[in-house]
């Protein structure tokens, strides 16, 4: 039975616009990572995007800048966030105002930093106030403000050091209102509890607010009046489709005449991932409804089965795995023989931990090899820490991030993934591209789509981390089978590069017209 028909159209793409599911930062890497890589794919078969952000992010420029750097980011692909727009457009419609600056005068930068701040909001700010920054920068991001020992407000700054938001609370520190500023000091935006009408975002114009409603309602405003006069192929929403992105999107895709598309990155099963009866909390109800949405992307041809399987056949559930471009793989000389890495967000559900562990079980044997491991999160002082206590730093060293992932692979011999529960992580690709062989658990809809078993890599029983310890010894130890392997899988991971991923995204899009 065929699940997915291909139908060309002479229907041209004329832009798409990607709704990403958080902040869009330099460090992004997984789903969001996956998108950005999108747009470039895209522009390679004359398809214009738009990366689309709904969190307030004041310094999203610095996050866009260094990515134009790196170039991973195109300077042809138009970023917008919701906040940001929605400033603007307030701001060129109202005269000039006078903006604020966040503090006037700093003593002193500590962890618990002195601030005084000479005029701010009303009389009540005279106390010392805790101010957090942005990353490891000078620029102030935050600022709490304190009456009698209690927050009564939260300031955040804009890009140029100016409020540009404001929280506020009660005697009891319980939330009341959410401030948003245009750039020249007016508020256009607000969050709260207005004449016994419930908690919602309401437009602001002078003295008068006209509600917009909850989250999913502003995201559809801002979509709406963005594309009202843009000729838009579809809308790409990133979210995992929950029922509520739904209604906000499919609303805002037959408004604007658009098509909306869905990509489920993750995996849909519950723990332990494997019962294709069982989907997980939240996504039910969206799958549920499945047969509104355009289309459905989903990764690998086993997790389209599945659906299938539950939801029933549905003619516009697509499979676009993902691509990454063609990498130079390591030089001879170039690759540690006895190194293996573990790159990821070090969060749980990653595996960090229950991996550090199987190799001090079998301490002796890992003498002379080491594992790098890559990655911001979560769990990094936990990492840390166990590692001390194992007595292991010798041969697990914690890195902290990496820009750089394909130099990190290049260095190694063997790629690991302790994750548990992913649904084809690119990183897979990225590892077999330059060479690094992959050693992961085999489980939906993760090593097993990506790894030709003990050919490109190895694929292990889910959870025996033993076994995982075990596998990239065994490879370590034996640089001949390993090299033959890291041939195997950069040939696997360079045979579908961007070129095929914006094709197979373009014709999809076409399908839909």
């Amino acid at each position: 039975m065929v699940l997915n028909d291909s139908a060309d159209s002479a229907t041209p793409v004329s832009k798409i616009g990607i709704l990403l599911p958080g902040v869009l930062t330099f460090k992004n890497a997984g789903l969001t990572g996956s998108a950005i890589a999108r747009t470039t794919a895209l522009q390679s078969v004359s398809v214009e995007s738009v990366l689309l952000t709904h969190v307030w992010q004041p310094f999203i420029d610095d996050e866009i800048d260094r990515l134009l750097e790196s170039g991973r980011l195109l300077p042809t692909v138009e970023v917008s966030n919701l906040f940001v727009e929605l400033a603007r457009w307030a701001s060129t419609a109202r005269s000039e105002g006078n903006a604020t600056p966040l503090i006037d005068t700093i003593l002193t930068k500590n962890g618990a930093a002195r601030i005084f701040l000479e005029r701010f909001i009303d009389a009540r700010a005279t106390e010392k106030a805790s101010v957090q920054y942005y990353g490891d920068s000078d620029r102030i991001a935050s600022v709490d403000l304190f009456s009698n020992g209690q927050v009564y407000a939260k300031v955040f700054a804009n890009q140029s050091g100016c409020i540009a938001r404001i929280q506020e609370f009660d005697d009891s520190g319980k939330f009341q209102t959410d401030r948003f500023l245009t750039a020249t000091g007016d508020v256009f935006l607000v969050y709260g509890s207005f004449g016994g009408s419930g908690f919602g975002y309401y437009s602001v114009e002078g003295e008068s607010k006209e509600l917009i409603g909850n989250k999913e309602s502003l995201i559809g405003y801002w979509l709406k009046r963005k594309f009202r006069s843009v000729e838009l192929s579809a809308l790409v929403s990133e979210f995992a489709p929950h029922a509520i992105h739904l209604d906000a999107i499919g609303d805002a895709s037959e408004v604007l005449g658009t098509k909306s598309v869905y990509v489920l990155h993750s995996n849909h099963l519950k723990p332990p991932y494997r019962d294709a009866r069982q989907a997980r909390p939240g996504l039910a109800d969206a799958l549920e409804r499945i047969s509104e949405m355009d289309a459905l992307v989903v990764l690998t041809d086993q997790q389209r089965f599945d659906l299938f399987k539950k939801y029933g056949y549905f003619s516009r559930m697509h499979v676009v795995p993902h691509a990454v471009e063609a990498a130079r793989s390591a030089r001879v000389g170039d690759r540690d023989p006895k190194l293996a890495v573990i790159i990821s967000r070090v969060d749980p559900g990653k595996g960090h931990i229950p991996f550090v562990r199987a190799v001090a079980e079998h301490v002796n044997d890992w003498r002379g090899y080491r594992v790098e491991v890559w990655g911001a999160g979560q769990l990094c002082d936990e990492l840390v820490s166990e590692i001390d206590r194992l007595g292991i730093g010798d041969i697990v060293r914690y890195c902290g991030f990496t820009t750089s992932p394909n130099e990190v692979y290049s260095r190694a011999s063997v790629a690991l993934f302790p994750n548990t529960q992913e649904a084809q992580p690119i990183s897979v690709l990225e590892a077999k591209a330059v060479g690094a062989v992959p050693v992961g658990f085999d489980f939906k809809y993760g090593a097993r789509s990506m790894i030709s078993d003990c050919k490109s890599g190895i694929i292990v029983d889910p959870g025996d981390f033993s076994d995982l310890s075990w596998s990239c010894l065994s490879l370590l130890g034996n640089p001949e089978l390993c090299a033959s392997f890291a041939s195997n899988a950069a040939a696997e991971a360079n045979s579908r590069s961007s070129v095929h991923l914006g094709r197979d995204w373009k014709r999809l899009i076409e399908s839909l017209q």
